[in-house]
């Protein structure tokens, strides 16, 4: 069985957030949310405003 990984990255100005989603599942799309909400919650930690997250 192939093992799929997703890396979803979040910038605002110079800061970069990487997370990795291991065994990444395309009918489970929670996982790519929550992956994206903790991004934005680590950017709200260090004073940035999380809706101006960009997300490559």
């Amino acid at each position: 069985m192939e093992k799929n990984q997703l890396t979803i990255v979040g910038k605002i100005d110079n800061m970069v957030v990487e997370r990795r989603i291991m065994n990444y599942r395309k009918d489970i799309p929670e996982e790519l949310l929550t992956t994206k909400k903790d991004i934005c919650d680590e950017f709200a930690r260090h004073g940035y405003n999380p809706n101006e997250v960009i997300f490559f």
